[in-house]
């Protein structure tokens, strides 16, 4: 069958949740290849993805079963126009 790649190896871990979510629909248990977070330093979900063992479990729960933190977006956002920060409320 068909099979793909999915990376998180630059992409915030909500793009990791949304292939492995992928992953899961259409039953891939081992894609050909899934990147991990490898050159990111922060995480921004309430509850980070849990990855052992070259292991990670689809997250459960609405939509792709995580919950951003709004905080940590704040404190990973980049300053735009000048010294501005755009603030999430």
């Amino acid at each position: 069958g068909l099979m793909w790649l999915g990376s998180g190896l630059t992409d915030p871990d909500i793009s990791m949740a949304a292939a492995l979510g992928l992953y899961g629909a259409f039953g891939q248990a081992k894609p050909v290849a899934l990147n991990g977070p490898q050159f990111l330093t922060g995480d921004v979900l309430e509850k980070p993805l849990s990855i052992a063992r070259g292991s990670v479990a689809v997250p459960k729960g609405p939509g792709l079963g995580i919950e951003v933190d709004q905080e940590k977006v704040t404190t990973l956002m980049k300053e735009t126009s000048g010294s501005k920060r755009i603030e999430i409320t």
